[in-house]
């Protein structure tokens, strides 16, 4: 094998290193100290004509739009041929894997757009190489991997016994059929070989085994402890396939009531997770080299009421996740980390999702170690709503007819799906319909910039129901309405009516409503409105999980 000259290398963060910048030219060379992915940009306008070959393999095809391509190449010298007018620059960078879960694939809250192939391939795409559950359309394979992603099928493989396994994984379709590149095992936890099945005993039968083209992964739940056990696992998860495996770290941290707080929840958990894969123990590493076999796996899943780590209204989601994002980026304990990746796009909102892979541009792509909430001008705590989720009572509110608040053990995990069982948003207020007088919560929301667009959400269900845990799912009367310092998006804005069947999680049966409401400030102070003028007598509505936040456009 060449030589390898790194020294033209240049570390921009954790997660890149820029390999090659250089102006276009059909005779170019980099250099790869380890395998792994990386990221070929060209700035040449679109209609200029372009083609691009790596190792003499095309990774821009002439006649293409693209002007950009991952390709997942070994350690070496790699020959480098850019065909383009004079002027433009080409830049190759070495990048960790980046991973998301699922794709194409819609949210079960209905009125946020479809995720399928236009949103995927806008969005998502151009921002990720890797892509787990879900389904990439097979009218559009070739486009997909022309750009050069993978696509791995999503396979449950807990609770089997070693033969089991064994027999299941090496039966799966999902290791011959067309469109995938291999499979991803879900879930394993460290140090359990009971609840989660015998994955050490069937990996070792399996990697006997198998010696197919198929890459093969596996998600794995918390810290890893035991120097034996887990040691194996880690080693079998990593040498799972001759054409590629790792090991995906569920580290899904849940949001806070204040950014301090965030802070040390994140240095707590993800920081620490990274620690505990690269610690010494009984005078030996956990695993050599650890990281870049490790992916640390994101939850951006924040969508009430299907399932969310975003806990608190008070709190902007989008500047939380880019704190995680920012910590792989940053902290020593994830140099060389192999995989950043996310779990729960279906479960977010289409501005959410879309932010996700904003993130992942920024950090994993671009190699920025500034957040990027600051070119947004986002805040941890953004101000506008005071006491959304009624921990205070009714202070902050304006209150006339009939209003209380009330609370319900266990409500916010089980009907709104806050993840994590120590969430908060059991309390909530109750407007009552009494002898045909209405009841009304009034608040001046603050600190608005005057032509930007904001979202505002209000979660409302029926009070008896919840207190009955029955199930009956409608469209509940409350009316949301912003004063004229608002200019409504009836675009993006709607009205979610959770009509799933069964009950819900612990029980619970009732299901709720929850207003979206995009809007364009017009003054720098909104009055809210909530009340239940539209409702029978006799009913009580509960409100909670009221917040706004900066709204972030698509580009």
């Amino acid at each position: 094998m060449e030589a390898i000259d790194t020294r033209g290398h240049r570390r921009l963060n954790n997660l890149v290193t820029e390999l090659l910048r250089a102006p276009a030219s059909e005779n170019l060379e980099f250099s790869t100290a380890r395998g792994g992915w990386v990221h070929i940009g060209v700035d040449a306008p679109a209609g200029v004509p372009l083609e691009v070959k790596i190792d003499g393999k095309t990774a821009i095809a002439s006649g293409s739009t693209l002007r950009e391509a991952f390709r997942d190449v070994g350690v070496g010298v790699h020959r480098l041929s850019v065909s383009c007018p004079d002027g433009a620059t080409v830049t190759v960078r070495q990048i960790a894997e980046i991973l998301n879960y699922p794709s194409c694939a819609d949210s079960p809250v209905d009125t946020n757009p479809s995720y399928g192939w236009e949103f995927f391939s806008k969005h998502v795409m151009p921002n990720c190489t890797t892509h787990c559950g879900g389904n990439i359309p097979a009218e559009h394979w070739d486009e997909f991997k022309m750009h050069g992603g993978i696509f791995l099928d999503n396979f449950v493989s807990r609770g089997m016994n070693a033969q089991d396994f064994c027999a299941k994984i090496l039966a799966s379709k999902s290791l011959s059929r067309t469109h995938s590149d291999g499979v991803a095992l879900d879930e394993h936890l460290f140090g359990d070989s009971v609840t989660f099945g015998d994955f050490v005993g069937g990996m070792r039968l399996f990697t006997a085994k198998y010696d197919g083209g198929r890459k093969v992964y596996t998600w794995t739940v918390c810290k890893p402890l035991f120097v034996g056990f887990d040691r194996e696992t880690f080693a079998l998860g990593v040498h799972a396939s001759p054409d590629g495996a790792r090991v995906l770290s569920e580290v899904y941290c849940r949001g806070r009531a204040t950014e301090e707080e965030a802070r040390r929840h994140i240095d707590d958990y993800l920081v620490d997770t990274g620690r505990k894969f690269r610690e010494i123990r009984r005078g030996m590493e956990f695993y050599p080299d650890a990281m870049s076999g490790l992916g640390i796996v994101l939850g951006n899943f924040s969508q009430i009421p299907t399932i969310s780590v975003w806990h608190h209204p008070q709190t902007d989601m989008k500047y939380f996740l880019d704190m995680q994002f920012n910590a792989l980026a940053n902290d020593p304990a994830f140099d060389g980390l192999g995989s950043v990746g996310v779990w729960g796009s279906y479960y977010c909102d289409e501005e959410m999702y879309r932010w996700t892979f904003m993130l992942a541009r920024h950090y994993c792509i671009e190699g920025r170690k500034d957040m990027l909430s600051g070119k947004h001008g986002l805040k941890y705590l953004p101000g506008h709503v005071e006491n959304g989720d009624f921990v205070g009572g009714l202070s902050g509110w304006r209150a006339s007819g009939a209003v209380c608040v009330e609370t319900l053990k266990g409500f916010a995990e089980g009907v709104e799906r806050r993840w994590g069982g120590s969430a908060p948003g059991d309390t909530f207020a109750v407007l009552r319909k009494s002898g045909g007088a209405a009841a009304k919560l009034e608040q001046t929301l603050k600190g608005f910039i005057p032509g930007r667009r904001y979202s505002l959400d209000v979660v409302c269900f029926d009070a008896k129901d919840a207190k009955a845990k029955v199930h009956r799912p409608a469209l509940h009367p409350l009316s949301v309405a912003l004063g004229d310092g608002a200019e409504k998006d009836a675009r993006l804005s709607w009205t979610f009516v959770d009509r799933r069947k069964k009950e819900g999680a612990k029980g619970w049966g009732v299901r709720c409503n929850r207003h979206h409401v995009v809007f364009t400030a017009r003054s720098r102070e909104i009055m809210l409105t909530l009340d239940n003028s539209s409702a029978a007598d006799g009913s009580e509505t509960g409100v909670n999980w009221i917040g706004a936040w900066p709204y972030v456009e698509a580009r």
